[in-house]
């Protein structure tokens, strides 16, 4: 059972903060990547599968600068919804993460960043920093 979505609800995503969407199926991992961010300040949306991060990605009053997306997801891959973030938002920034991120070709991927499981929280905050510095 996926417990997020819920920042959308309550109307806290502000115009002037990054916003951030985690796609990530695993309970824990979701939890830990939202809290993680939220820590540092972003604005964070965290759904647990493709079919809800598709909905937040459709919601043009929804504010999105970086998708964090697991490549394992129900209903469809990381690439592929990396894939589907960048033509829907142009602008958009994806961090992709795999257990097998040493599988997933360079040229071939739409990540703008790669992370391997288990990802380290120093990691990830480093990499998400980057993409808003690029």
């Amino acid at each position: 059972l996926c417990a997020y979505p819920y920042l959308m609800e309550r109307g806290r995503l502000s115009s002037k903060k990054r916003a951030i969407l985690v796609a990530e199926d695993e309970p824990d991992n979701l939890s830990l990547f939202v809290r993680l961010l939220e820590g540092q300040g972003y604005h964070v949306v965290g759904v647990c599968d493709a079919a809800q991060a598709v909905k937040v990605l459709n919601n043009g009053s929804v504010r999105i600068d970086v998708l964090v997306t697991d490549n394992q997801l129900p209903g469809m891959t990381g690439v592929a919804l990396a894939q589907y973030a960048k033509r829907t938002r142009p602008k958009i920034r994806v961090v992709g993460i795999s257990a097998l991120a040493r599988l997933i070709k360079p040229l071939d991927s739409p990540f703008d960043g790669l992370l391997q499981k288990p990802v380290r929280a120093r990691k990830l905050l480093g990499e998400v920093k980057r993409l808003f510095q690029a």
